[in-house]
């Protein structure tokens, strides 16, 4: 269980976070000014999942981001329908971009992890 823990819960709630903050930030100024492409705002916690946590978890990060932009910041407001096929276009390109971050800086964070968990032998 500890190992699950590790593993998924910490990482899940700090990304539950990440992206609550994102999203309350993205909401206020969509909603006071209406601006477009706002969804590039959630490449900050996608882009910190991946470098703490690897490359797993900012991929679940990276879809729960979409989901978030999809029903918050495309009309119609509050719905996951999306009205304009500009709009879909920029969600599945932000898809594709944040999925290969996910993959490339996760990358990095886990080649890093295992190089630490190796233990290092003195040369005699």
């Amino acid at each position: 269980m500890a190992e699950v823990s590790k593993k998924w819960i910490g990482p899940g709630l700090t990304a539950m976070a990440a992206i609550g903050v994102t999203t309350a930030i993205l909401l206020a100024i969509y909603l006071a000014s209406k601006q477009e492409h706002l969804i590039f705002g959630y490449f900050i916690p996608t882009a910190f999942v991946a470098v703490r946590y690897g490359s797993a978890p900012a991929i679940v990060t990276a879809i729960a981001c979409d989901l978030c932009a999809a029903y918050f910041l495309y009309p119609p407001d509050f719905s996951f329908a999306i009205s304009s096929p500009l709009q879909v276009a920029e969600l599945s390109f932000f898809s594709l971009l944040a999925l290969s971050t996910c993959q490339f800086v996760g990358g990095f964070a886990d080649d890093e992890r295992s190089r630490k968990s190796v233990p290092y032998k003195k040369a005699t």
